[in-house]
């Protein structure tokens, strides 16, 4: 489905329910919260600065954003 870009009738849907029954959304917000907070944690280790805050404001964005 990927290769053919989605183009066939029902391919969406397909792909779509694959991902529910796998938990692929359950396992991506997982894998992107340990993710953040490693980096979160690098950051940390960084000189106070402007950038170490966006770094961290960055951080959060990615898990909190509105979609």
């Amino acid at each position: 489905m990927i290769m053919r870009r989605f183009q066939e009738p029902g391919d969406v849907e397909k792909a779509f329910e694959l991902v529910h029954k796998s938990r692929g959304l359950e396992q991506t917000q997982f894998l992107a919260k340990q993710h953040c907070q490693e980096a979160v944690r690098l950051a940390n280790l960084l000189h106070e600065s402007p950038y170490q805050k966006g770094l961290i404001v960055a951080a959060d964005y990615v898990l909190n954003r509105m979609k």
